[in-house]
């Protein structure tokens, strides 16, 4: 269950950079951000990985990815990646206070009789920092997508369309 729910807290920095149903052979290219998410998804549910409508995929990687036939010039490479670069720092936090969030929740899912109050609580502030965290994605993807050009941005979408299939 703890490997589940770390894999689960990886797919949040793995979800950085993108809209609509992702695919597994979207995830993070190796050598785009320096670290490979795409292994830290292997192995996920699909609903974890961001599989279903309404989750984001990594779309500013699979953009680094696909540079060459994109035609992103360099100046957009250096802004996707920091883009990327930064998602991936605040993502890192916010995950060890999730991570932090929940062993306080296991804590007091054992207590007997259980504090429901105090369990609420918890729970809510587990998905604040959930939502808080998503929320930031999403801005990095529409400052990502900003970067691009009209024909970038449709011809990447094409892409993303390829790789969801």
């Amino acid at each position: 269950m703890k490997s589940m729910r770390a894999a689960a807290l990886a797919f949040a920095a793995a979800g950085v950079l993108a809209s609509g149903p992702a695919a597994p052979s979207a995830a993070e290219p190796s050598g785009t951000t320096g670290n490979s998410i795409s292994g830290m998804k292997r192995g996920m549910p699909a609903h974890a990985r961001g599989d279903s409508l309404g989750r984001e995929r990594p779309l500013l990687s699979l953009a680094l990815h696909y540079q060459a036939e994109l035609g992103l010039s360099a100046e957009q490479v250096k802004t996707l990646r920091a883009l990327v670069d930064r998602f991936g720092k605040e993502a890192s936090d916010r995950m060890r206070d999730i991570e932090a969030a929940e062993r306080d929740l296991a804590d007091l899912l054992k207590q007997e009789p259980a504090d429901f109050a105090q369990i609420e609580g918890k729970v809510r502030a587990v998905e604040k920092v959930r939502a808080d965290l998503r929320l930031v994605r999403i801005r990095t993807i529409a400052e990502g997508r900003a970067a691009l050009t009209p024909e970038q941005r449709a011809r990447l979408d094409q892409l993303a369309a390829g790789q969801g299939r």
